[in-house]
């Protein structure tokens, strides 16, 4: 009989896994605590260990990485059992050297079914490493032409995938010399992208840099004054992007309106790229160079998604007419919205604030969209 020691701070928690396993067949060991298990664990190692995270004294990624790192118990199976279940808690526990985490409340056949899969594993297969996590889907939104509603579209995009998914949505503002992306949500950056890249970038590291809103977006700001040129590279824009796939399902990135080798290497890093535009002549042709310039520098087309936005009452130009001039279809039309201006200038985004609006509508349907693919 396999014998799992169970490591939970909530008394209650504590015997309704052990109830749980026991009914399973598995002989239980409780500890209170992170220090007990480890005394525990060191003295008889068990054939698996069920552990919390949230624990006062010594959290659960702190007591995962004392077994692994005593040859007593680094070769026992760990299963994080936890109430937190964002994306970035996960590769906490894979980088802590878990076996697998699970999300509470768990049911008592889903628990047995897993440690018998963990007991069955041979013990010289070695944990998953944190970069097998299932990598996040970057969505950039880009436009050559200024003013045709890029931060905003961007903003509301981020929001929209927050509330679908009930995840956090961190937003990248790359609009270094102007970037806007926190006002338009009312927040007040303490550190910035700027800061950020200065030091190393590791999932702590950007966790503190990320200004929360209320949504569940959370703001990489771009700097108050624009960084001197060469002070932010290409390369480290594509490091960050990297870094931040494992930790999220869904990443928005508020692009500048000029193809530089920072706003192209987030394209190339991005799984979607939105290219919005609004249907007045100028914006179309800006739109046509952008197509051919994309290409040639290596943007594979199927990334690009046309976004009309109508930014003013009637449109200049008839959308069959725009199509024909583009060569391909418009995925996605935004319709006029009157509040759209004042809802910017008080930091309230429309998807949040109004969102049976016609316009909230369409960025649903397209967040639904562009986030296929997972």
């Amino acid at each position: 009989m396999a014998n799992i020691l169970v490591i939970d701070d909530d008394s209650s928690t504590l015997r309704l896994i052990g109830y749980m396993l026991e009914r399973g067949g598995f002989q239980v060991q409780m500890a209170g605590d992170g220090e007990d298990g480890l005394a525990i664990a060191f003295q008889h190692p068990p054939d698996l260990i069920v552990l919390d995270v949230m624990m006062p004294g010594m959290n659960g990624y702190e007591v995962c990485e004392r077994l692994r790192s005593d040859p007593r118990t680094a070769h026992v199976p760990v299963i994080i059992l936890t109430a937190r279940s964002q994306r970035v808690d996960q590769r906490t526990a894979l980088e802590a050297g878990a076996d697998l985490y699970m999300s509470k409340p768990v049911a008592p056949d889903e628990l047995v079914e897993k440690v018998n899969n963990l007991l069955a594993r041979p013990t010289d297969v070695p944990p998953p490493a944190a970069a097998q996590i299932l990598a996040g889907r970057i969505i950039s939104v880009f436009s050559l032409r200024g003013g045709v509603g890029v931060t905003s579209l961007a903003v509301n995009l981020a929001i929209a995938l927050a509330q679908q998914y009930q995840d956090t949505v961190p937003l990248i503002d790359l609009a270094l010399a102007a970037g806007h992306a926190a006002i338009m949500l009312n927040l007040r950056p303490k550190r910035t992208i700027a800061h950020l890249l200065a030091g190393r970038v590791n999932s702590g590291a950007i966790e503190k840099h990320l200004t929360p809103h209320s949504s569940g977006v959370r703001v990489l700001a771009a700097p108050p004054v624009p960084p001197p040129p060469g002070a932010i590279a290409a390369e480290a824009i594509e490091r960050l992007l990297n870094a931040l796939k494992p930790l999220y399902s869904y990443i928005v990135v508020d692009t500048s309106s000029t193809l530089d080798e920072i706003t192209l290497s987030a394209l190339k890093a991005s799984d979607a790229i939105l290219l919005t535009f609004s249907p007045d002549v100028l914006s179309v042709q800006t739109t046509r160079v952008t197509l051919r310039t994309l290409q040639n520098r290596g943007i594979v087309p199927e990334k690009i998604q046309l976004v009309l936005n109508q930014i003013r009452p009637e449109p200049d130009l008839p959308f069959k007419t725009i199509e024909k001039a583009l060569k391909q279809p418009i995925k996605t039309i935004l319709p006029y919205e009157e509040k759209q201006i004042l809802a910017v200038a008080k930091g309230q985004p429309l998807t949040m604030s109004d969102p049976a609006l016609p316009l909230v509508v369409a960025i649903k349907a397209m967040s639904s969209a562009v986030s296929v693919g997972r």
